[in-house]
């Protein structure tokens, strides 16, 4: 559905739930929506329907017709972000994934899953597969005019390394909960708390979570 991030409109699309229409499509690209969030995680059909459960061509065909209103149109936006989740089954099919579609994505955002999801039935690459797979894929970006950002730090170990993560994953929830990456609740919004005041409060936790002091960081993030 429709949401609004800092007043900026935004779209999110689940591919596993109801599929975005081409009448959707439209109306995106005409009323001004800046951003859409798609999550792809394959090259491979056979693939993303292990991960996904649904249908690859049906997602692509959806990307091919926000470029074609787009070029119609004269408009540079919504800006077209793929989230692509690495695991073991998939981590081989970044690159060509990009080499197959980027034409359509103005933005690919990578990531791990937490180990908090275990309810999902994969495995997550090793570290050295991640590093190689992330740094190809960065170079691959640059030499298509494709922005990239990924979670995961790739660099030597050996320089001090500040994790994104907790800046970008607090989440707040339908009941008012405000959640940090580690998925503890520092406050709640429908209960008198302010956002900002929220944040105050919580600062030394926040702090801890991007120097990777925090124990989820240990065991359950792969940015450690």
């Amino acid at each position: 559905g429709i949401a609004c991030s800092y007043g900026v409109p935004q779209i999110g699309f689940v591919t596993n739930g109801t599929m975005i229409t081409e009448e959707d499509v439209i109306t995106c690209v005409s009323k001004g929506v800046n951003i859409v969030h798609i999550s792809i995680d394959a090259s491979n059909p056979e693939t993303y329907r292990r991960i996904r459960g649904a249908d690859l061509e049906r997602v692509i065909d959806v990307l091919r017709q926000f470029k074609k209103y787009k070029l119609e149109q004269k408009k540079n936006i919504p800006q077209i972000n793929v989230n692509y989740t690495l695991f073991t089954i998939n981590s081989e099919e970044l690159l060509p994934f990009i080499k197959k579609y980027g034409e359509f994505i103005d933005c690919i955002r990578v990531g791990l899953y937490m180990k908090r999801h275990e309810e999902l039935p994969f495995d997550r690459p090793d570290p050295d597969t991640v590093r190689r797979v992330i740094d190809d894929a960065r170079r691959l970006c640059e030499s298509e005019n494709i922005e990239f950002h990924a979670a995961y730090e790739t660099k030597s170990a050996t320089r001090k390394r500040l994790c994104p993560v907790p800046l970008s994953y607090i989440n707040i929830n339908s009941r008012g909960e405000v959640r940090l990456c580690s998925q503890e609740v520092i406050g709640n919004l429908l209960e008198g708390d302010s956002y900002i005041e929220i944040g105050k409060r919580n600062l030394s936790k926040i702090k801890d979570l991007i120097h990777m002091k925090n124990q989820h960081c240990q065991a359950h993030c792969y940015s450690s």
